[in-house]
C-alpha cells in the first residue's frame, strides 16, 4: 500500500518538539469530547494551520469540522 511505501521514507522526516498550551488542550478536549491525548494532536494541527492525518476515525471526524 501507499502507506507502507511511505514508511520507508520515515527516517527522512524531521521531527520538531513543540510545547502545548495545556489549558487550551483540556478545553478543546472538553468541547469536542476527545481524550486529552487526541486533543493535543488536534490543537497542534490547528495552531500550525495544517491538516491532521490520522487513522483514528473519531479524531478525523472532529478534525474535519
Amino acid at each position: 500500500s501507499e502507506f507502507l511505501a511511505l514508511l520507508g521514507e520515515a527516517p527522512a522526516i524531521q521531527v520538531e518538539v513543540r510545547d502545548v498550551e495545556h489549558r487550551a488542550v483540556v478545553a478543546l478536549a472538553h468541547q469536542t469530547g476527545l481524550s486529552a491525548y487526541d486533543a493535543n494532536y488536534l490543537w497542534l494541527a490547528r495552531v500550525l494551520d495544517t491538516d491532521l492525518v490520522t487513522l483514528d476515525q473519531p479524531l478525523a471526524a472532529v478534525a474535519r469540522r
